[in-house]
């Protein structure tokens, strides 16, 4: 099943009677072919895109040595974001929401009281106008700390619960993609218009 979006695209709908099996099987052959050249994270973004039609997407990996997160991937609306990534704070309110540890992706509507709490949100997204989205913690297989996946959307509860199923089907498999990845140097930065 496709489906048109906003964007100018069709999406292909990974909803629905075997939609988390061909979700799995797009998602393993992208991050098969991860490189240091960012190939693979464009091949991703649609992948992304047909589970929260989002207005801002961000994936970056955790540098030990810094102790924040690095971009791999910008798209969309991504200042807010950038400002919040560069700062001390998105390390922090990673950690408060526990996304360090293994979890289901979280969606932005099912958890406002917290983030209200957040430095993060209410510093740089809320003020962004973001009202939704999901948010993940990248963990490889054997369960260690690699990155980090935002989709933010402007509507409030955008963020379909089935999206974070999807996601938390495929996290390792992402996960793993980025660490291999980022022992080569920065991957690259895909941005659509930013």
């Amino acid at each position: 099943m496709v489906v048109d979006d906003e964007h100018g695209g069709s999406q292909p709908s990974f909803f629905g009677l075997g939609g988390e099996q061909r979700f799995r099987a797009e998602v393993t052959a992208v991050a098969a072919g991860a490189d240091a050249t960012g190939r693979w994270l464009k091949a991703l973004r649609p992948l992304l895109r047909a589970l929260v039609d989002d207005d801002a997407a961000w994936l970056g990996r955790f540098d030990a040595v810094s102790g924040r997160y690095l971009p791999l991937l910008e798209d969309g609306d991504v200042e807010p974001l950038r400002q919040l990534f560069a700062s001390d704070v998105a390390a922090a309110d990673i950690q408060q929401l526990r996304f360090r540890r293994p979890g289901w992706p979280m969606l932005g509507h099912k958890i406002l009281p917290q983030l209200g709490e957040l430095r993060g949100w209410s510093t740089h997204l809320a003020p962004a106008g973001f009202h939704d989205g999901l948010g993940v913690g990248l963990l490889t297989e054997d369960r260690r700390r690699v990155g980090y996946l935002t989709l933010l959307t402007y509507r409030p509860e955008a963020a379909p619960a089935v999206a974070a199923a999807l996601l938390h089907a495929v996290n390792p498999l992402i996960a793993d993609a980025v660490d291999r990845v980022s022992p080569h140097g920065e991957a690259g930065t895909t941005s659509r218009g930013t």
